[in-house]
């Protein structure tokens, strides 16, 4: 949920379309799961266009509502220049931090990739905490008390990170893994051709479905993958039927 002056995000719903007893229309790829999910990109301020470093440009149309999501997202961009815009412009700014900052809460995960964990890191989101970023920040989030880990993605339950650039691809399958179920991930591996790399480094062991830290019962009836967050666990909000996701970024396609 985040770009400079903001944050940035999407809304799509992803139901399956059912075309006679279990197929698709032709030419087109099943979707990955038949839940409802919900993408915004959001501001904290203005709806507006926002223009990434080479040019991209994104709608924005949604105002800043984490009370509203179980996952926000914050990518980064622009950390290797102090100029605008940019992470540094949005940690001076203040704007985004802040808004950060009362942001967490009881089933609430917050996400970060690249150098928009440095905006965590700003809002004291990652102090003592297990977490990554982009090589180039890694001192400087070690400086912000962050606990770091050599993996693409670092899961402590409410706070998730990942390193540079790609690794937000390794983050996004571990989001749907963990909020959509493992066939939803492996479906959305298969229609970007694409496989996760490297080892998650989680606090939580991954449990087997059904076994009593899953919080899942028996035969997996909820689809979840029997992850078990460390802290705010509650096994009547694993993986309810519908799931909202706010994406915040900091605008700037380099670290």
């Amino acid at each position: 949920m985040g770009a400079p002056h903001g944050a940035r995000g999407t809304r799509a719903s992803v139901p399956s379309t059912p075309c006679g007893r279990r197929g698709t229309p032709v030419g087109r790829r099943p979707d990955p799961t038949d839940r409802a999910v919900e993408v915004r990109y959001v501001t904290t301020s203005r709806p507006r266009f926002v223009r990434a470093s080479y040019g991209t440009r994104v709608g924005v149309e949604h105002g800043w509502a984490p009370q509203e999501a179980d996952v926000v997202v914050v990518p980064g961009g622009g950390y290797a220049r102090r100029e605008n815009p940019g992470v540094w412009a949005e940690i001076r700014r203040g704007t985004l931090p802040r808004a950060l900052v009362a942001a967490p809460r009881c089933g609430l995960t917050v996400a970060a990739l690249c150098t928009g964990v440095m905006l965590l890191a700003a809002a004291g989101l990652t102090r003592g905490r297990p977490c990554t970023t982009h090589h180039t920040a890694r001192p400087d989030l070690e400086r912000e008390g962050g606990v770091l880990k050599n993996a693409r993605v670092v899961d402590d339950g409410d706070l998730v990170t990942a390193g540079g650039i790609t690794s937000g691809l390794e983050l996004a399958l571990w989001l749907v893994r963990r909020e959509l179920g493992a066939d939803a991930a492996t479906g959305i591996e298969a229609m970007l051709e694409y496989e996760a790399r490297g080892t998650v480094w989680t606090r939580t062991r991954i449990s087997p479905v059904g076994s009593p830290a899953s919080g899942t019962p028996l035969g997996g009836s909820t689809g979840g993958p029997g992850w078990r967050p460390a802290r705010c666990f509650d096994p009547t909000s694993v993986l309810p039927a519908d799931r909202s996701l706010l994406v915040t970024e900091a605008v700037g396609d380099d670290p």
